[in-house]
């Protein structure tokens, strides 16, 4: 009496060839990544929200009653949002903005926010890009996502 096991190595050659495919040309899951990520930090940033789900520092009554200049406060007009988007650059997710469309580093001056400097009060810090553990989280689930879908093709 015996049992005997054999190891079928077709499909699973077959499964490592097309892992191995989505791996060395990344470009659609990374377009995956930057949409969903995309999409979260968009909707964090037209709620006033930081990268951890905090509210923003709230507007200073100089920014209010500049409300009805031409353009207004930038989240009202969404021009500083406008800028943002997802780029894939070879292997590589670059989810930003496009500086020099909104007045040169206005992202990167809300960003870090700025220090009071003779009469003018100052820019309180409202993180717009992060990688909180969400958005971590959000990565494991769509690549999964996306390799499960790869793999049951086969």
């Amino acid at each position: 009496m015996e049992l005997e096991v054999r190891f079928e190595t077709g499909q699973l050659q077959r499964i490592l060839l097309v892992a191995r495919n989505e791996i060395a040309n990344p470009e659609r899951i990374l377009r995956s990544l930057g949409e969903e990520l995309f999409r979260v930090n968009t909707k964090r940033h037209n709620a006033g929200l930081d990268p951890d789900g905090r509210a923003w520092a709230p507007l200073s009554q100089v920014t209010l009653s500049q409300g009805k200049r031409k353009g207004g406060p930038l989240k009202k007009t969404g021009r500083m949002l406008g800028s943002f988007h997802p780029a894939v650059v070879g292997d590589t997710l670059i989810l930003g903005f496009d500086e020099p469309r909104i007045q040169g580093r206005l992202p990167s001056i809300h960003n870090a926010g700025t220090e009071k400097t003779g009469r003018h009060p100052g820019i309180p810090k409202r993180a717009l890009i992060g990688f909180p553990l969400t958005d971590q989280e959000l990565i494991k689930n769509v690549t999964n996502a996306h390799f499960k879908h790869i793999l049951n093709g086969i």
